[in-house]
């Protein structure tokens, strides 16, 4: 009799049920080192981006210079004041010592910019106010100071709160006085204010600022307005007829023809950080104090921070400093009010450098590790160096 296979009693076939946990502890390592590998192109590649944008941000600004250069015959003034020489340095107004102060560089690019709101405000900032820095956050409709300008700000810095804007210092005298303490946004960009401090020239005793330029002197800096001392906001002596333009200094800051060491060879703009406190005035962009607005090639970019004030890597020396910033952090800085004797660095978030942009237009990234004395060279316009292609 044939057999027939008996299903039920048949030997099964063997299978595999899954992954052993060695083999899953494989490749979840595997995983792991894939990541580890990625994120770093991942954040570089994003770097690129934010620096590529900020460096944009920055050709933006030296175009605009271009133009303000062609329509009135002079690069801004770094700070248009109206006030003595000996008191040249305040960053203030009557209170403080100041008679009257236009409006700082970046300021005076808003028509250049394609920012119409933002320079009628500061048109009517300058026919009805004393200064252009300690005014104009309560001026504008809204506060003109309060706001962030995105051209202002490079997307690899620090994002500053809101409740950290600059506001514990009523800039033209003690909290309370006048209009109060007013809200000022930050942004990054700064001016050169060439290779020593805040005025490189100051002579405590003098009325005036000297004429003749200092070798350490930038493309900004600041000027005396000509005929400052017989003018008043609204005076019918005033020569724009009460419109207060005379306060913007035009014509009156460096012209191309003084920029000895040729455009493409001198620094315009570059960056700065902000400070995420209500105390200390770095970052905020309607100011004309080092490290608001301006920066010096006394120290190099990036400075790490060094006790003595004649190390190329020293802590800025400013106007108004949170002085609680510890000494290990390269944002330390000291205070000072007195007199001329400020500074502050250029520096960046991004990786090795910062970004500059030169007074003919074109832009450049710089390392920190230039050399110490071609990243002075680069901040003079008569200096009489030769700076080649970084």
């Amino acid at each position: 009799m044939e057999r027939t296979r008996n299903s039920a009693t048949s030997t099964p076939r063997p299978g595999r049920g899954g992954f052993t946990l060695v083999e899953l502890l494989v490749v979840i390592t595997i995983i792991a080192i894939l990541i580890g590998l990625l994120l770093p192109a991942v954040q570089m590649a994003r770097e690129a981006g934010r620096r590529a944008d900020c460096l944009n941000k920055i050709h933006q600004i030296v175009i605009a210079l271009q133009h303000h250069l062609e329509a009135h015959g002079s690069f801004p003034p770094g700070i248009a004041s109206g006030t003595t020489g000996s008191k040249a340095y305040v960053t203030g107004g009557n209170a403080a010592g100041s008679y009257v102060t236009g409006p700082n560089w970046l300021m005076n690019l808003f028509d250049e910019l394609e920012m119409p709101v933002m320079a009628r405000n500061v048109m009517l900032n300058t026919r009805d106010d004393w200064t252009s820095q300690d005014d104009f956050d309560w001026k504008a409709p809204g506060g003109g100071g309060c706001y962030v300008i995105a051209a202002f700000v490079c997307p690899s810095a620090d994002l500053m709160s809101p409740d950290n804007y600059l506001n514990a210092w009523h800039i033209e005298g003690p909290q309370g006085e006048d209009k109060g303490p007013g809200m000022q946004a930050r942004g990054n960009y700064a001016g050169c204010f060439g290779s020593g401090v805040f005025i490189n020239n100051y002579n405590p005793g003098s009325k005036n600022l000297p004429a003749v330029r200092d070798p350490k002197d930038g493309l900004f800096g600041v000027v005396q307005i000509p005929g400052w001392e017989t003018y008043t906001p609204g005076d019918s002596r005033d020569p724009s007829g009460g419109t207060g333009l005379w306060k913007m200094g035009y014509g009156c800051g460096v012209r191309d023809n003084e920029v000895v060491d040729g455009t493409s060879n001198t620094m315009a703009v570059s960056e700065i950080l902000g400070v995420d406190s209500t105390k200390d005035g770095r970052g905020t962009w309607s100011i004309f104090m080092p490290g608001a607005t301006n920066y010096m090639a006394k120290t190099r970019p990036n400075a790490r921070g060094a006790a003595s004030d004649n190390d190329p890597d020293a802590f800025d020396k400013i106007g108004m400093c949170d002085t609680s910033i510890p000494t290990t952090d390269p944002l330390h800085c000291t205070e000072n009010r007195s007199d001329a004797n400020l500074w502050a660095a250029a520096r960046s978030r991004h990786t090795r450098g910062v970004n500059v942009g030169m007074a003919d237009g074109s832009c450049r990234f710089v390392d920190n590790q230039i050399a110490f004395e071609v990243w002075q060279a680069m901040a003079t316009i008569a200096g009489r160096e030769s700076v080649g292609p970084e």
